[in-house]
């Protein structure tokens, strides 16, 4: 297994839990890593923490609920595990650029989104499978 599908296979687990707790222990293990050296891969991969990744991926499935349902902006902060509508407005406003409310009822101002990632799957000349990343990581699993 070479390290971007190990890589996906994390972002498809933290992507599974978006709307519980995202164990980022569970995570690394997805990618064959210690927790330390998966955050640390996936910074250098990805250009954000995979706490930020988390953190942007649960206010964009926010504004997507926003513009196409009609839950209460309550429930929405309750399910992505904020603690305070006013700490869930912030965070969104900061990222998004509007407040949850415009995001609901305006069709002329639309959310920034941070997209899905999937890394593209390497491959070495000659169509054979090439394996990266660090030793350490490649020695935790089996394949």
């Amino acid at each position: 297994m070479e390290w971007s599908d190990r890589m996906n296979a994390a972002i498809s687990y933290i992507e599974d839990n978006l709307a519980s707790e995202v164990d980022f222990n569970k995570a690394a293990e997805k990618a064959c890593c210690s927790l330390f050296h998966f955050q640390r891969m996936f910074f250098a991969i990805i250009g954000v923490t995979p706490a930020e990744y988390t953190r942007r991926r649960r206010l964009t499935l926010a504004a997507r609920e926003f513009t196409t349902g009609g839950d209460k902006v309550i429930d929405v902060v309750m399910k992505y595990g904020y603690d305070s509508p006013e700490a869930f407005t912030r965070a969104f406003r900061n990222l998004h650029g509007i407040n949850p409310q415009a995001a609901r009822f305006s069709f002329q101002q639309r959310p920034r989104l941070f997209s899905t990632l999937i890394l593209p799957v390497s491959r070495a000349s000659h169509g054979q499978s090439r394996r990266a990343g660090p030793s350490h990581c490649r020695s935790r699993c089996a394949s």
